[in-house]
């Protein structure tokens, strides 16, 4: 099986199996992506207020 880590080097997703929390878990460069759920609307919005 291959590594989860493996660079693809083109920026393109690399998804991540395993674990039984965040289903649909990718890699892309350096960061992990999951999903939106129904709550990421209001997150972004807490967070944007946060910001001014």
């Amino acid at each position: 099986m291959e590594s989860p880590w493996t660079e693809a080097g083109d920026g393109s997703e690399i998804p991540l199996a395993g674990g039984d929390v965040s289903v649909g878990m990718v890699r892309v460069a350096d960061t992990l992506r999951r999903p939106r759920g129904p709550w990421s609307h209001a997150v972004a919005a807490y967070l944007r207020k946060r910001r001014t």
